[in-house]
């Protein structure tokens, strides 16, 4: 099966719909299945979680993503603190992050999202959503901008901040159990699109696909460098 080489360029499966809400929002709404060939028992949750802490933003597709962790204690709604979950299980890790993102040098966006750790023998799963419930004055808001440029295309000046109501994603890492050290990654995700970002064209699901292949690649290639100095 092709999908199954050992190769960062091996195939993946990608299917795109939307939903239809209220004529102001589209909602995008992705699933991924790939495969990585690496081994299961070396997975570290708390290197996931220190990937939240990563300087370095991600950019395909002439968009660019950043994260980074913050303090629960950092994070209010209405006159309460975020509670943070704290179950008596060692294989659970919880954390939050804020997220902004720069789309098609057009829209500008931050969201604050949950993400929730859980780890099995068979496998991990990674869940995330944006806090909608955090106040749009609060210090890591959910808001989006629209950017204005000059006639050449330079970016001049940012739109007045709006309220976004984010997404929110489910990623599930599995053994393969056909097969030792080949690990089953399927995602699910789906994001919140303002009408008002590309006038409800399918300017912004067209580059998807383009992100999600360049990801891949890269984690194939951090995969096999890891393996190779072990």
């Amino acid at each position: 099966n092709d999908l199954l080489r050992d190769s960062p360029t091996a195939p993946h499966l990608l299917k795109l719909h939307d939903l239809k809400t209220d004529p102001e929002t589209i909602v995008r709404v992705a699933d991924l299945l790939f495969v990585v060939h690496a081994d299961f028992d070396t997975l570290d949750l708390d290197r996931l979680d220190r990937s939240l802490e990563r300087d370095e933003p991600v950019e395909a597709g002439n968009m660019r993503f950043e994260s980074k962790k913050v303090d629960a204690e950092d994070l209010r709604v209405a006159d309460r603190r975020i509670v943070e979950k704290k179950p008596n299980e060692a294989k659970f890790h919880e954390s939050f992050a804020h997220v902004t993102g720069r789309l098609l040098d057009r829209i500008a966006f931050e969201t604050t999202d949950r993400i929730n750790v859980t780890r099995s023998s068979e496998s991990i799963i990674v869940a995330s959503r944006t806090l909608s419930e955090i106040k749009e004055k609060a210090k890591y808001p959910n808001l989006w901008r629209k950017i204005f440029k000059t006639a050449g295309g330079r970016p001049t000046a940012l739109g007045p901040p709006l309220k976004y109501a984010g997404g929110a994603s489910v990623l599930k890492i599995s053994k393969y159990a056909p097969l030792e050290k080949i690990l089953v990654i399927e995602a699910h995700f789906v994001f919140a699109e303002p009408h008002d970002w590309f006038d409800g064209a399918p300017t912004l699901r067209s580059k998807i696909g383009l992100v999600v292949q360049d990801q891949i690649r890269r984690l194939r290639r951090e995969v096999a460098e890891r393996k190779s100095k072990e």
